[in-house]
């Protein structure tokens, strides 16, 4: 499923910058339509403009053979969770959770989740080039959210990452009372988690909740 990204981004500049509204054409400018956080195609045509591929690829294309062999990405398609875009990068979640399939069968296997990797990958919008990636030890359910020059992630056991959008430096990083498997939301001054799963059972008790982080 495609998620148009350029309507209302002029205008929400706009209105941070407290200039009067301008009237907005019908559909989206050609250029900015985004697919499965893994490809751009022309808003106008549906042309691609560039493809890629994020996380660990293995017999994903093409037909199964009847023994059973490992899929990547499975199930769970790679990028399973919203991108996120500012100042012409796309930010990219993603996670290596392969199931166990064959021409007449596909499963995840309950192991899965603890081997489980993930990360997060930055690319150019218009060229898709990649300015940088960086691995997470489990995988990433948590999306990707950008407040000003920092983007937001978290790992399935509930530990959150903070990283720098020009260069995906680490900038800080926090341990949820729980896992996490939703979105975070930004105010002005507050990131908001939400931590509502046990994750991996590396939090010995835990506490079901939504975490407030100061911005500031």
């Amino acid at each position: 499923m495609a998620v148009r990204l350029c309507l209302s981004l002029r205008s929400l500049n706009r209105r941070r910058q407290k200039l009067p509204p301008q009237p907005q054409k019908t559909g989206c400018e050609p250029s900015v339509l985004s697919s499965a956080g893994r490809s751009n195609r022309n808003a106008a045509t549906g042309a691609p403009v560039w493809s890629t591929s994020v996380g660990r690829r293995l017999h994903d294309t093409g037909l199964l053979p009847k023994n059973t062999v490992t899929i990547c990405p499975g199930d769970f398609r790679g990028v399973e969770t919203p991108i996120a875009q500012a100042g012409g990068t796309l930010f990219v979640p993603w996670l290596n959770m392969c199931a166990a399939g064959s021409a007449t069968s596909e499963s995840v296997p309950a192991s899965a989740f603890g081997s489980a990797t993930g990360g997060l990958t930055a690319f150019d919008a218009a060229t898709g080039k990649v300015k940088w990636t960086v691995k997470l030890p489990h995988a990433d359910f948590g999306a990707a959210t950008v407040a000003n020059d920092v983007v937001f992630t978290s790992d399935f056991t509930g530990k959150l990452y903070a990283f720098s959008t020009a260069d995906g430096k680490q900038l800080w990083t926090a341990q949820a009372p729980a896992g996490i498997n939703a979105f975070p939301a930004v105010t002005q001054t507050m990131l908001l988690v939400g931590a509502g799963t046990p994750g991996l059972g590396t939090i010995k008790k835990p506490v079901f909740s939504l975490v407030a982080y100061s911005l500031g």
